[in-house]
């Protein structure tokens, strides 16, 4: 009886501590983005392609004035390809020429957020999305004016780290 005792007390202790030490790896800690490059698409709701290009992270730094784990990120993009120049369905193709970006990324919540075009305050494309294991990015979207009749046009979009 004695024996089954000590059994149950040593499946006691051990079990929670093989547990516990093998579903907490840092694996999960350590997923943060990287400066790079990374291939990307911005896609309709439907999934049609609009535009795809390059994003080149340069610099990523902790902001102290941000909650915790939060840095900013500056780059820049260019637009390899538009599906079509003339598409008036897709109205932030006026401001999605290329150039300069910032935005933030939250190391606890593995998001980030893209300002494409910091420069000026009106008639923006902003990217929000999160970031995978393999630091690539998939989120939406959205095209930001102060006096856009067509409120929240977005979409879908991801990006590939290439290097």
């Amino acid at each position: 009886m004695a024996f089954k005792s000590n059994i149950r007390l040593i499946l006691f202790i051990v079990f929670p501590v093989l547990f516990t030490a093998c579903s907490g790896s840092d694996s999960e800690k350590s997923i943060y983005l990287k400066k790079g490059d990374y291939s990307y698409t911005l896609t309709d709701s439907t999934g049609r392609t609009l535009a795809d290009g390059t994003i080149k992270i340069t610099v990523i730094s902790e902001d102290k004035t941000m909650t915790p784990a939060t840095h900013r990120l500056n780059g820049s993009y260019t637009v390899k390809r538009y599906v079509d120049d003339n598409d008036t369905n897709f109205i932030g193709i006026t401001t999605l020429r290329g150039g300069s970006l910032e935005g933030w990324w939250n190391n606890n919540s593995k998001t980030v957020n893209i300002n494409l075009n910091p420069m000026i305050a009106d008639a923006n494309v902003y990217l929000s999305a999160e970031v995978n294991k393999s630091g690539n990015m998939k989120g939406s979207w959205i095209f930001s004016a102060f006096r856009n009749t067509r409120k929240g046009e977005g979409g879908f979009f991801n990006a590939t780290r290439i290097k």
